[in-house]
């Protein structure tokens, strides 16, 4: 009788096993799913090709809160550009405001739209390789970062381009580089001048922006790429 009670048990353990098995690989496909299919959306020309051949119109901007595009050379990099009331309304929100892993690129809540400002941040997660900012680690090669320095953003009144000279982890609790509304473009050239791992010297008389994501591994570190902007 302990025999076969025991043997009952025995069963319904591996039972339960198998179904929480069978749990987390649904849990995790559906994740996988999630930031595949958002990424082909963006990525595979089913999104509206607002700003990627021009400036964002005031009648094509349908989308609340898109302010803009950014498209890097070569690169996955070609989304448009969020802006939030904060800094973490679009950490895990896409550009429809629905809420997903991947979240969306997105400008410093305190930057002016238009890019106008001396010196702007623009955020993107790093959650998988191929989207959203996931390749700006790639800026800390020297052989990456010297083919992949060219881009354009447009934005409603402008189009800019765009122009790599300068990458290096940062920490998060850098308050020169996370809080960009009381720099210019002259002290901030500076200061990442004497930090940067990878640096040429930048075009003069140039706006600057750095494109910011979470370090892999680093909890306490971000991958920050700078480039120039100028008026096309």
């Amino acid at each position: 009788m302990a025999d076969r009670i025991a043997l009952v048990l025995d069963r319904i353990l591996n039972a339960f096993i198998v179904l929480t098995c069978l749990l987390m690989m649904l849990i995790g496909g559906y994740t996988f799913y999630d930031r595949l299919i958002h990424g082909e959306i963006l990525n595979g020309g089913l999104f509206p090709a607002n700003g990627k051949d021009g400036p964002v119109s005031a009648d094509s901007a349908f989308i609340r809160n898109q302010i803009g595009w950014l498209t890097i050379d070569d690169t996955n990099i070609n989304y448009p550009i969020m802006q939030g009331k904060d800094n973490v309304e679009y950490l895990d929100k896409n550009i429809y405001g629905e809420s997903n892993a991947s979240g969306s690129i997105f400008l410093e809540w305190s930057n002016d739209k238009q890019l106008q400002d001396e010196f702007s941040i623009i955020y993107g997660q790093s959650t998988m390789p191929d989207l959203m900012f996931g390749s700006l680690d790639q800026y800390l090669k020297k052989d990456y970062f010297g083919a992949h320095q060219n881009g354009m953003i447009f934005t409603s009144d402008h189009q800019y381009e765009f122009r790599v000279f300068a990458a290096y982890e940062a920490e998060t609790s850098d308050g020169f580089i996370f809080n960009p509304a009381i720099r210019t473009a002259d002290n901030i050239r500076n200061y990442i001048k004497s930090r940067a791992d990878i640096y040429k010297e930048p075009d003069p008389d140039c706006r600057i922006v750095a494109l910011s994501t979470c370090t892999k591994e680093k909890e306490l570190q971000r991958t920050v790429v700078f480039a120039t902007i100028s008026e096309k």
